[in-house]
């Protein structure tokens, strides 16, 4: 839940790749400081309803209702959910699940008896940030399983063939799974994946750029050396950064997020799941849950009592 209710809070400035543009939009209505639910929406391409979802939360309703269904991740069923959303949703969508969207049902689609497998025949190259959001409800259904690196690798490569994508999500997947397991603290969960000889060598790698920008510098001079793109990556650097820097606060870590610009509801993803799942449900501000208007919704639907 703290993933989802991070990206209601975000939605309203994301995009705006100038933190600087953030803080003067802020300041036109004596809001600086608090950049949570700014609405109407500041990016004219991303509008939304007050205290609705990104596109990157909805995109991870098909995932949501694959697990429902099923009891377990099926990688063509997953699919298969997918394709009938996207084709039919009439609210944003990102750039990633329409690439994908286009791979199976556009022009250029590949006939059905190619035999082409839509499980695992994801975009080629694509290293979007995408694939980090299906990470907490797979930790939700998989973690202290076994199964949960599998799970997250078969999920990412549906829509995404790119070992980039595919590392920064199980480095997420395993911080996040550490701290609701073993209760690690978001730092020393961190620590551990950046030493963690399971992870991919660019998941440890990521863990460990975040670890020492901490020390380092504040959350959006590391966001800017990073990149304020929509990459998986950056966004995993990003995400880890301001859930290290919040120093336990759902608040902090998420309007600082926002107001390093740039792709933010990626990132708010990534520090959501982490701060939900460090403190728990009572840490998520309970006027930011009023003003999240799929909230209650999505909480009703969620697959066990875990917060991230």
């Amino acid at each position: 839940m703290g993933a989802f209710l991070a990206d209601a809070a975000t939605v309203g400035l994301h995009g705006l790749q100038d933190p600087e543009e953030v803080v003067a939009l802020l300041a036109e209505r004596d809001e600086e400081g608090m950049p949570e639910f700014f609405h109407p929406p500041a990016n004219p391409q991303y509008q939304v309803a007050r205290g609705e979802q990104s596109a990157y939360a909805y995109e991870v309703l098909p995932l949501l209702h694959t697990l429902m269904a099923t009891g377990r991740f099926r990688p063509g069923r997953f699919a298969d959910d997918a394709l009938q959303f996207f084709s039919g949703t009439r609210g944003p969508v990102n750039a990633g699940p329409r690439a994908w969207l286009a791979r199976w049902l556009g022009a250029d689609a590949p006939p059905i008896d190619q035999g082409l497998d839509r499980a695992s025949a994801g975009v080629p190259g694509d290293e979007r940030a995408n694939a980090l959001v299906k990470v907490p409800l797979l930790v939700a259904r998989y973690a202290a399983t076994g199964q949960l690196a599998a799970a997250v690798e078969a999920a990412v490569r549906v829509q995404q063939a790119s070992d980039a994508a595919v590392a920064a999500a199980l480095a997420f997947a395993a911080v996040l799974e550490r701290m609701i397991v073993v209760g690690d603290s978001v730092q020393a969960a961190v620590e551990w994946a950046a030493r963690a000889d399971a992870l991919p060598p660019a998941g440890r790698a990521a863990a460990a750029d975040a670890l020492a920008a901490h020390a380092a510098v504040d959350h959006t001079e590391a966001v800017a050396g990073w990149g304020r793109g929509d990459g998986a990556s950056e966004a995993l650097r990003g995400g880890l950064h301001a859930a290290l820097a919040a120093g336990g606060s759902f608040r902090a870590g998420v309007r600082a997020g926002i107001c390093a610009g740039g792709d933010s509801c990626s990132r708010a993803h990534v520090t959501g799941a982490l701060l939900a799942a460090a403190a728990g449900e009572d840490a998520l501000p309970k006027a930011w849950r009023r003003k999240a208007v799929k909230y209650l919704d999505i909480k009703q639907m969620r697959l066990d009592k875990n917060t991230s």
